[in-house]
């Protein structure tokens, strides 16, 4: 990675306010290839050799393709970066719990507070989309420096040739593999770092009436992936539209007047966007360049030409001040929309000229909101069938068909030591009849399991929507951005673009996936939404938490003890919660306002909270040492929080923590010496709804929300906590409004 050294920045963490003074700046790219380099005029051969393959029908049909498409992969990675204050994280090929954010964090010497966003299975467009939430974090964060990296691979997705998939030639003929990284930041120092663009505005759309178009989906044989070939039509009927949007911001009106930085999903793609904006020839030179080097190398390519575009501006061959980033992904209701992310005008600076401040509307319209985010409304969605704790181990042994004594002894032992009482679960006896797979033990059922996970996060995902959106008493039209956690479903596009069909939000409604974070994926979409609506005056975020056990039930064994405990304490539901900044008086009713966040984790415990995707669903597992790891580090965590706002005694807080299980909730209460009340909404959302992943601090907030609308919280101040894989903590300081 070159040019990547930062020297001293100013400041750490998230939310040391709410205005970073400047426009975010991309100040330096950096590119990670494989050793492997594959000419693609030996690709036909090496391919065929490798699939065992002689069709000569297969031989002819891939000596066309790479008559369109060139890739290679050239390189190595460059050096680490010490200095950076956030990590945004971009794949569709690691579907993993931790994510590949913590381990890159830890090989790269990342401090452990360096704030981590994981978005997963983007696709194409997934460079572009890791530049707008870097932009958010980069302007809300003063002082802040965000790495960018993205990485993927075409392992997922390789197969032997086959007349049911013709798609896979395409693919073998285009894709290729690689990494690529970019440092993003507002207010430069002006000796140490040499930043190149400006980012200015963003926005999100979807194309209706384009079902199908791209598809992906996980089984058992690894990624299952289909590419309409009606994509470059589709997206030809509404880029100049969707660009104008962006255009009239800055009062451009002639689309050559512009430089052009669009990710080349394919030759024609660029054909049909160069003919359709009658643009000059060489206006489209560098992405062409990037796709002849590198071929589609998914979220990556975006970056690669940037890196083009870097070296152009950097020799003066570019004229024009204002440009755009254009890419495509996935996206679609009954099937898959096409859906653009579009960044910016972006600017090429230019010396000694001073950030501009342009006022306008979406995303990027000013990089202050004049106020601190606050928690608007709260809903939930729960599945219709109670799980009561008394009948668990009768109904668990009978469903999974196990009579084993000493497994219904610890099973009896866990129920009662969990300190539920209720849970909501999506798993009947009906769905068993129908799936008895998913109650066989080594039966691959990864495919079943995702099918009933996807419906279900949907079903319960809206409800808690609405419910939110009940609450709050505006129409959902006024959404302006999406925020999606789940650790329950893995598919292309996600479960983030069906709930916006299904709740009617406009499509520009810009969306964020925040998946696999277990835990703490409730806090972390939180802070997500902070930094989105303090830096997008006006915005109103959607959060919507859905999470289902289905991915993860099977029969008990003495292999896996965890298991059990799963079975104890794990629930299904979905929250929803709606954050903005400067509240209307007259039609909205705040209750927190969201003042500093926190994150942090803690090297050498990656195992102790691990899931791995397999054939027959996610493989969980959870250390015994969890409450004890947790206990070591968090007076200092509450403590740097607490020091913002000048708190020395944790009693005189309010205390919102994601009850991951009695024994974390009976460590906190010891180690922090709190009275014993401190805990009692976190034990009652355990008691009530047992553990349901990410939605449960929603849970608990609910539970807050009522308490202080009573007035019965005395403090001004609490904190919000949950702990996810890492060991990660996730903490944010809070003020009560009542």
């Amino acid at each position: 990675m070159s040019g990547l050294g930062l020297g001293n920045i100013a400041g750490e963490g998230n939310g040391r306010s709410h205005c970073s003074g400047g426009k975010a700046k991309l100040l330096a790219l950096g590119k990670a290839l494989p050793k492997n380099v594959l000419h693609q005029d030996k690709f036909v051969d090496t391919y065929l050799h490798g699939t065992s393959c002689n069709d000569p029908a297969t031989r002819a049909k891939l000596e066309r393709l790479q008559e369109h498409h060139t890739h290679a992969a050239l390189g190595e990675w460059g050096r680490p970066v010490a200095d950076i204050t956030h990590l945004v994280y971009i794949s569709s090929t690691d579907i993993r719990l931790p994510g590949g954010d913590l381990f890159l964090a830890t090989r790269l010497g990342l401090p452990p507070n360096t704030v981590r966003t994981s978005l997963l299975l983007l696709g194409c467009s997934g460079g572009a989309a890791g530049l707008r939430t870097a932009k958010d974090i980069a302007e809300n964060n003063p002082g802040s420096r965000v790495l960018v990296i993205a990485a993927e691979t075409t392992v997922l997705g390789f197969r032997p040739p086959s007349h049911d998939r013709p798609y896979d030639l395409v693919s073998a003929a285009l894709f290729g593999d690689g990494a690529s990284a970019a440092i993003i930041g507002a207010s430069p120092i002006r000796a140490e770092e040499d930043p190149f663009l400006e980012l200015e505005f963003s926005r999100q759309d979807f194309l209706p009436g384009t079902d199908k178009v791209i598809n992906g989906k996980i089984a058992e044989e690894g990624s299952d992936f289909k590419l309409g070939r009606d994509l470059p039509e589709k997206i030809e009927s509404r880029i100049e539209g969707f660009c104008r949007t962006l255009m009239d911001k800055v009062g451009i009106k002639e689309f050559n007047d512009l430089f052009w930085a669009v990710h080349p999903g394919g030759p024609a793609i660029l054909n049909r966007l160069e003919v359709c904006l009658e643009l000059e020839p060489d206006k489209l030179k560098i992405s062409r360049k990037a796709l002849m080097n590198y071929g589609n190398v998914s979220s990556n390519t975006i970056f690669y030409v940037l890196e083009y575009l870097r070296d152009e501006l950097k020799k003066g061959a570019i004229r024009e001040e204002w440009g755009l980033i254009l890419a495509f992904g996935p996206d679609g209701e009954v099937g898959e929309r096409v859906y653009v992310e579009l960044m910016f005008p972006f600017h090429r600076l230019r010396e000694n000229v001073a950030d501009p401040l342009r006022i306008g509307e979406g995303n990027g319209r000013s990089h202050c909101s004049g106020g601190k985010a606050k928690l608007l409304a709260l809903g939930k969605g729960l599945p219709k069938q109670v799980l009561h704790q008394d009948k668990v181990v009768e109904t668990y042994l009978q469903d999974t068909s196990c009579d084993d004594p000493a497994t219904r002894a610890k099973l009896e032992r866990l129920c009662r030591t969990t300190t539920v009482r209720t849970r909501y679960t999506v798993m009947s006896k009906e769905l068993l009849d129908e799936h008895p797979d998913l109650k066989t033990e080594g039966t691959p059922t990864l495919t079943p399991r995702l099918d009933i996970c996807n419906a279900a996060v949907l079903e319960l995902g809206a409800a808690a929507a609405r419910a939110a959106l009940g609450e709050w008493g505006r129409p959902a039209a006024d959404i302006t951005h999406l925020v999606y956690v789940s650790s329950s479903e893995i598919r292309l596009p996600g479960g983030d673009l069906f709930l916006a069909n299904r709740l009617g939000l406009p499509p520009n409604t810009v969306r964020t996936s925040l998946l696999l974070l277990g835990c703490s994926g409730g806090a972390a979409g939180l802070r997500t939404a902070k930094d989105i609506a303090e830096n997008n005056p006006g915005s109103r975020v959607l959060v919507i938490a859905a999470e289902t056990t289905v991915l993860g039930f099977r029969p008990p064994s003495h292999d896996r003890p965890y298991d059990l405990v799963g079975a104890a304490l794990f629930g299904d539901g979905a929250s929803a919660a709606i954050i903005g900044a400067s509240p209307i008086r007259t039609e909205e009713d705040p209750f927190l306002e969201l003042e500093f966040s926190r994150q942090e984790f803690l090297p050498g415990t990656d195992k102790v909270i691990d899931g791995k995707i397999a054939e027959e669903g996610i493989n969980f597992k959870l250390g015994r040492d969890l409450p004890e790891k947790i206990e070591s580090r968090i007076e200092g965590f509450c403590r740097t929080l607490m020091d913002k706002v000048g708190i020395k005694e944790f009693n005189d807080l309010f205390w919102a923590v994601h009850p991951g299980g009695p024994a974390i909730l009976n460590r906190l209460e010891v180690c922090l010496e709190l009275e014993p009340d401190k805990l009692k909404i976190s034990r009652k959302a355990l008691m009530n709804y047992g553990n349901v992943s990410s939605n449960t601090v929603f849970y608990v907030l609910e539970y807050l929300r009522d308490e202080l609308k009573k007035g019965a919280i005395r403090e001004e101040w609490g904190l919000i906590l949950a702990f996810g894989p890492g060991i990660t903590f996730e903490g944010m300081l809070v003020r009560g409004i009542n």
